[in-house]
C-alpha cells in the first residue's frame, strides 16, 4: 500500500492517440526519397542495429502491483551510465507476454522510472533488461520496421498533409504496436492490434506539417507473440 502513491505518480511512456481517416489528397505529393525512407526500427535505422552499445548502466524492476485477473503494473528503475541514455529501449518479459518501452532521454550518471503493465501468471517471473536476447534467449526477436510511403499536402491549409507509412513484423508475430509520428509542428501515437510474422499493413495519419522533411515514424512500444 506505502508503494501505491509513488506508483501512480509517474507517467507511464506510452498513452495512444488513434489517427483520424483520410480526405482526399491533392497534388504536392513527395517521393519518400525527398524525406526518409530509410527503413528504421525502433529509433534508429536497422542498418544501425547492433553498431550502437547501450548507455544504460543498470535497469532493475522496483515493485509490481497487482491488478485485474493476471495483469500487473511494474515499476522500472532505469540508471544511465558515464553518458546519457538518448532514445534506447528496455525489454519486459513474463511468460506471456514480451514488451518495448523507448526510453527518450535520461541524464549521464542519473536515473529515471518508467511504468507498464504485463501479464504474468506470477509477479515473481517477470524480467526487465535493455538487450532482449538477456531475458528471452530463444525466442527469434526482430523489432518491427517502420517505413515511410508517402506524404502529400490533402487541402488548402498549406499545413496538413496525409502521411502514409508501412509497419513490417519480422521473426516473430507482434501485437499492439505503437507508433510515434512527428513533424515539426505536430505528434501523434497511432496503434495497431497486430501483425503476423513476416507481414506488413499500410497506416495514414493527419497531421500538421511545415517542413516535409522533418516527419519521422517510430515504433515506441509493442508486445511479441511467443
Amino acid at each position: 500500500l506505502a508503494i501505491l502513491p509513488l506508483l501512480t505518480s509517474f507517467v507511464a511512456m506510452g498513452s495512444f492517440v488513434d489517427a483520424s481517416a483520410v480526405t482526399k489528397s491533392e497534388a504536392d505529393r513527395l517521393s519518400p526519397k525527398a524525406f526518409n525512407s530509410d527503413k528504421v526500427c525502433g529509433d534508429q535505422l536497422c542498418s544501425e542495429i547492433g553498431k550502437q552499445e547501450s548507455n544504460i548502466q543498470n535497469i532493475e524492476v522496483i515493485d509490481v502491483f497487482p491488478l485485474s485477473g493476471d495483469f500487473y503494473k511494474i515499476l522500472i528503475k532505469i540508471d544511465s551510465s558515464e553518458n546519457s541514455v538518448i532514445n534506447e529501449e528496455i525489454f519486459v518479459s513474463s511468460n506471456i507476454e514480451i514488451r518495448m518501452l523507448s526510453v527518450p532521454f535520461i541524464k549521464d550518471n542519473s536515473h529515471d522510472y518508467a511504468v507498464t503493465t504485463i501479464k504474468s501468471t506470477s509477479p515473481e517471473i517477470i524480467e526487465v533488461d535493455y538487450n532482449p536476447y538477456q531475458i528471452i534467449p530463444n525466442i527469434n526477436f526482430g523489432m518491427p520496421q517502420v517505413e515511410v510511403t508517402d506524404i502529400s499536402r490533402i487541402s488548402s491549409d498549406d499545413r496538413t498533409y496525409r502521411v502514409i507509412f508501412e509497419v513490417t513484423s519480422q521473426q516473430a508475430s507482434a501485437k499492439n504496436i505503437e507508433i510515434l509520428v512527428t513533424s515539426d509542428a505536430d505528434s501523434l501515437r497511432y496503434t495497431i492490434g497486430g501483425l503476423l510474422e513476416n507481414n506488413s499493413h499500410t497506416n495514414q495519419v493527419i497531421m500538421k506539417v511545415i517542413n516535409p522533411e522533418s516527419v519521422n515514424v517510430q515504433v515506441v512500444d509493442f508486445e511479441v507473440n511467443r
